[in-house]
């Protein structure tokens, strides 16, 4: 499910049907603003834990763990509202993120780069979209069908390069919370 073939602004269905819908709608702004919260949270926990700040990386950290948030919840959304109303809900969120994100000036204050945002959900959206499950309990940091141990490891690649599994421990448990939080929305 990607992002690019179903983004297109949209209104909220005005029926009985889309009920679910309007109250997405109502709340997409306060929904978006949390995912960003989430994630720049998580962002400063996981660097906290690994004992220094790479303040040219927060910006990208805190986009994967959005990239994760927003994945999970297509997920929840597509399993429980028809595909129509799950794209209306999708498009109204990602609308939402958009928005706030092009108004927040992150950590490293850099401008917010809307395409190359956009490139790398759909990437991570393919990606996830093939695993079978969020976490293994069997291989919980190197399986490769399951999305937090996938997530892990890129979060280890961009900050060292490699496996490092200080790094890969922390970005699971940061993963784990973030998932809980969002769930709990």
């Amino acid at each position: 499910m990607s992002f690019l073939k179903r983004f297109k602004k949209t209104e909220p269905l005005k029926t009985k049907k889309g009920a679910e819908v309007e109250a997405y709608a109502e709340h997409r702004y306060g929904i978006a603003r949390n995912f960003i919260s989430f994630a720049t949270g998580a962002t400063t926990d996981l660097f906290q834990k690994i004992g220094e700040v790479r303040e040219p990386k927060f910006v990208e950290i805190r986009n994967e763990f959005i990239y994760l948030i927003l994945h999970d919840f297509n997920r929840q959304i597509y399993s429980t509202l028809p595909e129509e109303e799950g794209q209306m809900v999708q498009a109204l969120i990602f609308d939402a993120l958009i928005d706030a994100l092009s108004g927040f000036e992150g950590f490293a204050k850099r401008a917010f780069d809307k395409d190359t945002f956009l490139i790398k959900l759909n990437e991570r959206e393919n990606e996830y979209g093939t695993c079978k499950e969020l976490s293994s309990k069997n291989r919980p940091f190197t399986s490769q069908t399951a999305i937090v141990p996938i997530f892990s490891r890129r979060l280890a690649s961009i900050l060292e390069g490699n496996f490092n599994p200080e790094i890969i421990v922390s970005a699971t448990e940061e993963a784990v919370k973030v998932v809980i939080k969002s769930r709990a929305m």
